[in-house]
């Protein structure tokens, strides 16, 4: 009986360590970036010119954010203020001062909104493709880092989404889709005015000129699996050249 004992303990703990192994090998596995069923995004397309406000208040809501909102906690800046939940950080300003749904081509989706009290530097945006089932979203915050308090009043836009995954934050090969440019450089254009509208009221030497590629100083992205790149602040690198 001991003999055969101890000629099992080989066998078993052979047995475990394949165990370990194939756990240890799933948790280093890349997350899915999986594009979302068409049919989970359509609903969104009935809120055309409404008030943003109400698809927040629509149920189906925050299963879009468990969709397209990467599960990582993140720093946004702001001093001493330590990592949050990167979903928490949207939800507070898409639920905030609402903006309007705007749906272009019966397919693009563009949602915008601000934190409620505290709309400078909080600006938000969720770009949803409701064909493609892809969902892009980006938020305004507090420079990150060295950048934090060096008082040059300009904000940080940190980029996030479930359908990319971390291969592609060098962003030398597939890059960003096409048809979110459009999309995206009328944000541009739209926080550039916001930044100056604001700043005109502190100091116009913080104005934010039109040879300036962007109101932002730094651009971070997150990937599917939680992953930050930092980018350089210019919109044109996110979009593949020649492609509109």
């Amino acid at each position: 009986m001991m003999n055969e004992l101890r000629q099992a303990r080989p066998f078993r703990l052979a047995l475990w360590l394949q165990i370990i192994s194939l756990c240890v090998l799933a948790l280093l596995q890349p997350v899915s970036a999986q594009q979302i069923p068409s049919a989970k995004l359509k609903w969104l397309l009935s809120y055309e010119g409404k008030s943003e406000n109400q698809v927040v208040l629509d149920l189906r809501f925050r299963t879009l954010l468990d969709m397209a909102v990467p599960a990582t906690q993140i720093e946004l800046g702001g001093g001493t203020r330590s990592a949050e939940p990167l979903k928490s950080a949207v939800f507070e300003r898409i639920a905030g001062v609402p903006g309007e749904v705007r749906i272009r081509d019966g397919r693009y989706v563009t949602l915008t909104a601000c934190m409620a009290h505290a709309c400078v530097g909080t600006h938000a945006f969720l770009w949803i493709d409701t064909v493609g089932g892809v969902v892009i979203g980006g938020l305004e915050h507090d420079l990150f880092g060295a950048e934090t308090h060096n008082f040059s009043h300009r904000e940080s836009l940190l980029i996030y989404s479930k359908q990319f995954r971390s291969g592609d934050l060098d962003f030398h090969g597939r890059k960003l889709p096409a048809a979110f440019r459009r999309d995206f450089n009328d944000w541009i254009a739209y926080a550039r005015v916001e930044h100056n509208r604001w700043m005109a009221n502190v100091s116009r030497r913080y104005l934010v000129g039109s040879e300036e590629p962007s109101p932002y100083i730094q651009f971070r992205f997150v990937d599917a699996r939680g992953q930050v790149a930092v980018l350089p602040p210019d919109p044109e690198f996110l979009f593949d050249d020649g492609k509109s």
